[in-house]
């Protein structure tokens, strides 16, 4: 905002950039000391952190060079914006690290505010301007109601901090003394998370927000803030509650399962591809719930690496959609029709971005989805895995719409404004995608 005022406006995205790679770069100095830690104990950085950390600054540069070509009309906004973005993946970063529950707070309100104020940013857009109102009020409850399971788990052991609430925890007379405090709080805990991630039944909102935010405010929060909340609910279920399993276990069996199953079967019906999408992270956030469920600790490389691959997929997804939206004056799936003989690169894009979110072989979506059902797997879920299995090939189905269009259908004569460079970076990422599906046993092992 300050280089604006001085008239270097050209300078705003590139520096931005330059300051998200510094953060990354700066994020692995502690990879070889594990458990470094900041703000009184209240921000731990370990190789988990580091990597989810890693994988949302990673994903927030390729975010701000698309934000840097769907705002070419509005580049006088373009500072405002992205300061607002850096805020939110700031926000994200935080979750990330927290290793304390007023942390993590405070990390998912600076994310979800910046959201709020992104999702209504469309001043002259009527579903623009009901999208951050939905999202606005409803985030508020489920904020309310996660802070309220804080302060129940606070009143109940006397602390926040994620190591003390673990050894605390595991104390059988406080937990019988305050049992009715502690599973309140672990329960308006998860319903928190379960809004932030979009999990069944507090999806309702994520299906009009998507839809109606502007697609780049769309693709921050399918990637960035989903991930966000999957990798902060991971660590905290991880690290504070394993001494009440017995509780969420069954809970995220229920969660997960219906999220999955609700995701896939109401996606089929949609026409517009944003309310698709979001059906379609709906269910990958099922997906990782199983994960969150089954995946132990000492394996989060697993989540990782479903999360690295179901990121990278939605950014080239919605990188293509964004230049043909604009084009086509239309967000439904018919907008896609003949892509293929138009601009063949950014349907063979979309198509290799979709068959990893369909989970097809040997794909990064493929070995994400066989790592986490293997994992439930060994922990005796064969019903669940076999629900998962059935709704991954019904997921088939809704991807296969849009092959339909771009291959099966006539192109009208619309042309399709697609600079040299932006092809250029969609082919970079579709090649950091099949980097990370091929080598799946080396990428995970390294994470």
């Amino acid at each position: 905002m300050l280089i604006e005022l001085i008239g270097l406006k050209k300078l705003i995205g590139p520096i931005a950039i330059l300051g998200i790679l510094a953060a990354l770069f700066l994020n692995f100095i502690h990879w070889n000391d594990p458990a470094a830690t900041f703000y009184n104990d209240m921000y731990q950085v370990n190789k988990a952190t580091m990597v989810f950390t890693g994988i949302i600054l990673m994903l927030a540069v390729f975010l701000v060079i698309l934000g840097g070509d769907f705002y070419k009309e509005e580049k006088k906004y373009w500072s405002d914006y992205l300061a607002i973005y850096l805020f939110a993946v700031s926000g994200a970063v935080l979750m990330v690290g927290a290793h304390h529950l007023l942390m993590t707070f405070i990390g998912i309100e600076i994310l979800s505010v910046s959201l709020y104020v992104l999702a209504g940013s469309n001043r002259m857009k009527l579903e623009s301007n009901e999208a951050g109102m939905k999202y606005f009020l409803m985030g508020s409850f489920a904020s309310g109601i996660l802070l309220f399971g804080m302060v129940l788990m606070y009143g109940a052991t006397g602390t926040l901090h994620y190591e003390k609430l673990n050894q605390v925890l595991f104390i059988d007379e406080l937990v019988s003394k305050n049992v009715g405090f502690l599973h309140s709080g672990l329960i308006m805990i998860l319903v928190g998370f379960f809004f932030k991630v979009s999990a069944a039944p507090f999806h309702f909102w994520s299906p009009d927000v998507y839809q109606g935010s502007p697609s780049i405010v769309t693709a921050f929060m399918a990637t960035i803030a989903k991930i966000a909340a999957i990798a902060s609910l991971y660590l905290v279920i991880a690290q504070v509650f394993p001494a009440m399993h017995h509780l969420y276990d069954i809970l995220l069996i229920l969660v997960s399962v219906s999220t999955i199953c609700i995701g896939n079967i109401l996606a089929i019906v949609q026409t517009n591809f944003k309310r698709m999408m979001a059906y379609s992270g709906i269910s990958h956030a099922g997906f990782m719930l199983l994960g969150i469920l089954a995946v132990d600790f000492n394996q989060w490389h697993v989540m990782a690496y479903y999360t690295l691959g179901y990121g990278l997929a939605n950014i080239i997804g919605f990188g293509v959609a964004i230049p043909v939206f604009r084009s086509m004056k239309s967000e439904n799936v018919h907008a896609f029709n003949g892509l293929f003989f138009k601009r063949p690169i950014l349907a063979v894009a979309l198509t290799i971005a979709l068959l990893s979110m369909a989970s097809i072989p040997p794909l990064a979506g493929f070995w994400g989805k066989y790592y986490i059902l293997t994992a439930a797997l060994s922990k005796d879920l064969l019903l669940i895995v076999l629900i998962a299995i059935v709704n991954t090939v019904l997921s088939v189905y809704f991807y296969f719409r849009i092959f339909v269009a771009m291959y099966g259908r006539k192109a009208d004569n619309t042309p399709i404004d697609v600079s040299g460079g932006y092809k250029a970076f969609l082919i970079l990422l579709v090649l950091l995608l099949v980097a990370i599906s091929l080598m799946p046993d080396m990428i995970s092992n390294c994470l």
